[in-house]
C-alpha cells in the first residue's frame, strides 16, 4: 500500500482509494479483510481494490451488502435473494511486470519492459528465484556509464534491448527519440492467437476459485474477475469484438453458479456495463440482474 501510494503521479487516485476504503469500512465485517492493507505482495494492491470496487458497485444494486466472515468475498441482497460474490484479479506474472514497468519509470521516459503477447508469461513463483530473476533483469540499469553510451546508440537506431528473462518473452528495452530512427527487426513481436489465450485466461480464472473459499456451500454464487492487468486478454477481448466472435465458454467447475469478467482500473467507479456475465447456470440467477450479456 506504501510503495502505491508513492508512485501515485495524481491525487485524484490517492482520494477515490480513500473513499473506496472508508466506504469497505462501513460494511459489516470489513476487520476480516483488513489482511490485504498490510499485505507486502506488490500485486495484492489489486485485488484490494478489485474487491473495494466491487462492494461500492454492490451498495448500488442491492441491500445488505456485507463482507464475510468466512466463505466468499461478499454478499447481497438481490431481489430479495442472497448472492455470494467471490472476487479474482487475473494477475499471473502480470503484477511482477507492472512492478517493473514502474521502478523503470523512475530511470526515465526511454525505458519500456514488455512480454510477448497471448504467449505464457511465467516467471519463478517463489520469492528467492523471483528475486534472482528480477535482479539479473535489472542488472543493466545498474552501469550509468553503460546506459548512457547506449542511449547515445538509440539516436541512431533502436529499440536496444538491455536484458532479458530467462523464459517468457520479458525483455527490457531502450527507445530512441526520433521515430524515423525505428528499426522493428530489432525486437520482433510473437503473438499467440488471441481465441486461444481467452480461453486460457478465462480457465484460469474459473479455476483458481472453483475450489476457494467454500463456494459450493454458499449458493447462489458469482465470480467476478478483473482483467485489468492482462493486456493479453484485452487484446484477445477486443480482437473477438471488432470479428463480432463469441467469447469462448469457460469451464466452470461444479462449484460457480455464475461467471462474470470485467477490465477496470482504480480510476473509474464499477458500472453494470462494465461487468460482462459469460455464463450463469439458470435464468432466474440474481447475477443477471447486476450484469450484461458478454456476448
Amino acid at each position: 500500500m506504501a510503495w502505491r501510494l508513492g508512485t501515485f503521479q495524481d491525487e485524484q487516485l490517492v482520494q477515490r482509494l480513500n473513499q473506496l476504503i472508508e466506504h469497505a469500512e462501513l460494511l459489516p465485517n470489513w476487520e476480516h479483510e483488513q489482511a490485504l492493507l498490510q499485505s507486502g505482495d506488490f500485486a495484492d494492491f489489486w485485488s484490494l481494490v478489485w474487491q473495494l470496487q466491487v462492494a461500492e458497485y454492490l451498495s448500488t444494486q442491492g441491500d445488505n451488502v456485507s463482507w464475510n466472515a468466512g466463505g466468499p468475498d461478499l454478499s447481497v441482497d438481490i431481489g430479495g435473494q442472497k448472492l455470494f460474490v467471490e472476487c479474482y484479479v487475473y494477475r499471473k506474472s502480470f503484477g511482477v511486470e507492472l512492478f517493473v514497468e514502474e521502478l523503470l519509470q523512475l530511470l526515465g521516459g526511454d525505458l519500456r519492459v514488455s512480454h510477448d503477447l497471448c504467449l505464457p508469461l511465467s516467471l519463478p513463483n517463489d520469492s528467492v528465484s523471483l528475486s534472482d530473476e528480477l535482479s539479473s533483469l535489472m542488472s543493466p540499469l545498474l552501469d550509468s556509464e553503460g546506459l548512457a553510451a547506449k542511449r547515445h546508440l538509440a539516436r541512431a537506431c533502436y529499440p536496444i534491448v538491455l536484458s532479458k528473462a530467462s523464459k517468457g518473452g520479458l525483455a527490457i528495452y531502450l527507445e530512441g527519440p526520433d521515430a524515423d530512427s525505428y528499426d522493428p527487426s530489432v525486437r520482433p513481436r510473437n503473438v499467440g492467437d488471441p481465441a486461444q489465450y481467452l480461453q486460457r485466461a478465462l480457465q484460469e480464472a474459473a479455476h483458481a476459485k472453483s475450489k476457494s473459499n467454500k463456494l459450493g456451500s454458499h449458493r447462489p454464487n458469482l465470480v467476478a474477475v478483473n482483467y485489468a492487468l492482462s493486456a493479453d486478454a484485452q487484446l484477445s477481448l477486443a480482437r473477438l469484438q471488432l470479428i463480432s466472435q463469441p467469447l469462448p465458454n469457460a469451464f466452470v467447475g461444479e462449484n460457480i453458479d455464475a461467471f462474470a469478467f470485467a477490465v477496470k482500473g482504480i480510476d473509474g467507479a464499477l458500472t453494470k456495463y462494465d461487468l460482462k456475465l459469460v455464463l450463469a447456470r439458470s435464468e432466474s440467477h440474481p447475477a443477471h440482474a447486476i450484469t450484461v450479456p458478454a456476448i
